[in-house]
């Protein structure tokens, strides 16, 4: 399979070559870490690869969402295992993650989720955290409203308006 692609221009501005890169590791992760306003209903989308020739171990496979462990030895757990979720191999050295769970996450949640693996053989491990932010749903409330003049009243609500 070919792809071809013509740009008018490209500029580098720097390049850094990591010698020593880490493996295995987490990318193309959706919600990308500290990402905000993030629909309650999302399902969580991750792709764990091994940049080496070992490939991930799925069955020394975890995953951890907010707390409660959602993936566990190649099988999702209840709560977890909605009919969006998903672990497929799209390369040899990548396992690709959807947790789709059950109940939508809370107005305002701080979501962590955490990752932990290893390669096929044990030889590099990972354990990674990051979160991200739930939309806001729940509508402000009035905490105090207090007479300034006749027909003037300053309102005061939980949260900025």
């Amino acid at each position: 399979m070919a792809f071809e692609l013509e740009l008018p221009a490209v500029y580098v501005d720097a390049v850094l070559l990591d010698a020593t890169p880490a493996r295995p590791v987490v990318i193309n992760r959706d919600p990308e870490p500290a990402e905000v306003q993030v629909p309650i209903g999302s399902a969580i989308f991750l792709d764990l690869t091994d940049v080496g020739p070992d490939g991930i171990d799925a069955a020394a496979t975890q995953v951890f969402v907010g707390g409660v462990l959602a993936f566990s030895s190649g099988a999702f757990q209840p709560g977890f295992n909605g009919p969006g979720s998903s672990a497929t191999n799209p390369q040899p050295d990548t396992l690709r993650l959807v947790i789709d769970p059950f109940a939508p996450f809370e107005s305002l949640q701080n979501v962590a989720i955490r990752v932990v693996s290893q390669t096929v053989g044990g030889a590099f491990q990972l354990d990674t955290t990051w979160s991200f932010r739930c939309e806001d749903l729940t509508a402000p409330m009035v905490v105090g409203a207090q007479a300034r003049a006749l027909k003037r009243v300053r309102v005061s609500f939980d949260e900025p308006v």
